[in-house]
């Protein structure tokens, strides 16, 4: 099944469950004809995802105490976790009735991946001494050894070599999302367009990362270099379940892709995340030189800490977005990282330098994994996690946004 056939994203809040338990007293609305299969005669959105089956990524035929129904697997394709579901099609009127008891549907859009600006390929297998200055730069003199153990990463993007050196020891896993299906995809060709290794190597690689020792969930959503919103919905309810299989989730979900300008289709999922699982989420701005906004969605949501990127310097790069946001923002972004010439682990199993947020935003992530590590009361509350980043970041009048650049002195 491809992940079009699933055309429409549907998003469900507690209004919309309070609405919908006068459900089976509308019985000539043509529009109740896919949501009634999937509901089967519950009386609310809230007992509905309550009894579904926790584990997602597996056809929900095979779920064997469901209680859907094989015509209502066709049509839907659910996630608790996040009070959604896909849906294969729907008309107007469909549309319209789900829209009037304040359900989101939203189109099964394309997202691209945010491309590097820049990257030169380094043929050597042994790390450069003194390449990594994002480290420096973002813990100063803090000891960057032996921290993160215990605390777990989620990285949406293109997958990764977790057999590179930078990986060895580490628990990382990488798994391939295409809507329905979730797959185990291991070994050094998992990662063909090098982004998703690099990024995951910032995080807990063991001579780059700012969070060595830390635990890493990669999903691979892009074919060639886009993903569909299926694909990224399916892969945070995900890592919001069991991706590690001993029933506990993720703590920070790096996000280095967006869409171009203000679009909600990621927020409602990102929200139930943080306020249900308290998962922070961190995003990179984006690379489109725009100094007076429109940011990328995600990264211009209030729910997600938005990362731009500076060089060597302390100069704010000239590709980095910023500017106001219609998302409910302060003008952003919300923290710069570094982000140029940043020394990285390739998918080829050497070393790269590249440009772009991308890499700024799993360092911002990364320093996020310190802090709980170093505070655990904070786990499990991504506003405070925030506001300690915030609180610790220098300020830099050469910067837009917020002005603040990340420094993490834990």
């Amino acid at each position: 099944m491809e992940d079009f056939d699933f055309r429409y994203l549907v998003f469900f809040d507690s209004t919309s469950s309070e609405k919908f338990n006068t459900f089976k007293n509308e019985e000539n609305i043509k529009g109740r004809m896919a949501v009634e299969q999937a509901l089967q005669k519950k009386k609310s959105i809230k007992s509905l995802f309550k009894e579904l089956p926790g584990r997602q990524g597996i056809s929900i035929a095979k779920s064997g105490k469901s209680f859907w129904s094989k015509k209502a697997d066709n049509l839907v394709l659910p996630f608790p976790k996040v009070e959604a579901m896909a849906v294969r099609n729907l008309d107007d009127e469909q549309i319209s009735f789900l829209s009037d008891r304040d359900v989101l549907v939203i189109p099964n859009t394309r997202i691209k991946r945010l491309t590097h600006v820049r990257r030169q390929d380094l043929k050597h297998q042994k790390p450069l001494a003194g390449a990594a200055w994002h480290i420096p730069a973002v813990l100063g003199n803090t000891k960057r050894e032996n921290v993160g153990k215990g605390i777990r990463f989620g990285v949406i993007d293109t997958g990764a070599n977790i057999e590179h050196p930078e990986f060895f020891g580490r628990k990382i896993i990488n798994v391939r999302v295409r809507g329905h299906r979730i797959d185990r995809n291991e070994g050094p060709h998992a990662d063909p367009l090098n982004h998703g290794t690099l990024v995951a190597s910032l995080i807990a690689g063991r001579n780059v990362g700012l969070c060595p020792e830390a635990d890493v969930a990669v999903c691979d959503v892009f074919e060639d270099e886009y993903a569909t919103a299926l694909d990224i919905l399916q892969a945070i309810s995900w890592l919001a379940d069991n991706p590690f299989g001993d029933g506990k989730g993720i703590d920070i979900i790096n996000l280095s892709l967006g869409i171009q300008g203000y679009d909600e289709v990621f927020r409602s999922a990102i929200k139930k995340a943080l306020k249900f699982e308290g998962i922070l989420f961190v995003s990179a701005i984006g690379n489109d030189h725009h100094k007076n906004g429109p940011c990328c969605s995600p990264a211009c949501y209030s729910e997600v800490l938005s990362v731009g990127a500076y060089g060597k310097g302390n100069v704010a790069a000239d590709f980095s977005n910023c500017g106001l946001s219609k998302m409910g923002h302060p003008e952003q972004p919300d923290l710069w990282a570094p982000g140029v010439d940043v020394y990285a682990a390739s998918s080829d199993g050497f070393y790269d330098f590249v440009d772009g947020t991308s890499f700024s935003s799993p360092l911002a992530a990364a320093a996020a994994g310190r802090i709980i590590f170093n505070n655990p009361k904070c786990r499990r509350n991504p506003m405070s996690v925030s506001a300690f980043i915030m609180d610790n970041a220098e300020v830099c009048a050469n910067f837009a946004g917020s002005k603040k650049m990340l420094k993490c002195p834990v």
